[in-house]
């Protein structure tokens, strides 16, 4: 769910409500962990994405390529050929679209399909053009803490304090974004962890202490 701040005109080209808005998932992927591969292919993917709408969903966030622990990357070329019928159809019925991607040639034949937010779990880490290409588009932006692909994530999640931590690296990531977007709000979603690096690696409080949360992050 995407939250938008109090006073807020909203962000660009998404829905504006008085609410948290809903985000449905449409993983066009053989092995993702949320559902297995069910919508792996272009007619079941669009067909998803309509009926998330139709049950309330805000936007409808399409990816090609799975981010589940361990999971291989695709090249380029495959990723087009999942993502590209599914977004394509989805904006010509009119739905608000995202692209959840790490690659600005993917984000960037996304956005001119029509496409109106770029979700990248590496936060612009993965492809140093990204940050360019969603300035120069002027569209929202969402970064996720992330510290390397799905192959090895388990490898790197190790933190001594896990909250100061992620923190210390989502104001990076900001900081990194914002000098080439002057709307800062482009690059304001953030999310703690792409493929429950972070979730595993985080202990569960002691009893009677309650959890803590990184300062400055918004609950998406």
């Amino acid at each position: 769910m995407t939250s938008q701040p109090p006073g807020s005109t909203g962000l660009p080209g998404l829905p504006r409500a008085d609410r948290c808005l809903v985000m449905g998932v449409v993983n066009v992927t053989p092995d993702s962990f949320s559902d297995g591969g069910q919508w792996y292919g272009a007619d079941a993917a669009i067909a998803h994405g309509l009926e998330l709408a139709a049950q309330g969903a805000d936007i409808v966030d399409v990816g090609g390529e799975s981010t589940r622990p361990g999971a291989q990357r695709i090249d380029q070329d495959e990723e087009l050929r999942r993502i590209g019928p599914v977004v394509t159809e989805l904006v010509r019925a009119g739905l608000p679209v995202s692209i959840d991607t790490m690659r600005a040639r993917v984000a960037e034949y996304a956005l001119n399909a029509g496409v109106q937010l770029v979700n990248d779990v590496s936060g612009g880490l993965a492809d140093p053009d990204m940050p360019r290409l969603v300035a120069a588009a002027g569209v929202s932006y969402v970064v996720m803490h992330w510290r390397g692909h799905s192959h090895d994530m388990y490898s790197r999640a190790v933190y001594a304090d896990v909250v100061t931590e992620v923190r210390d690296a989502g104001r990076a990531q900001l900081a990194a974004a914002h000098p080439s977007h002057r709307d800062c709000r482009a690059a304001r979603g953030k999310l703690p962890g792409a493929g429950r690096g972070v979730q595993e690696a985080v202990p569960r409080p002691p009893a009677g202490r309650p959890g803590r949360h990184a300062p400055g992050v918004r609950r998406l």
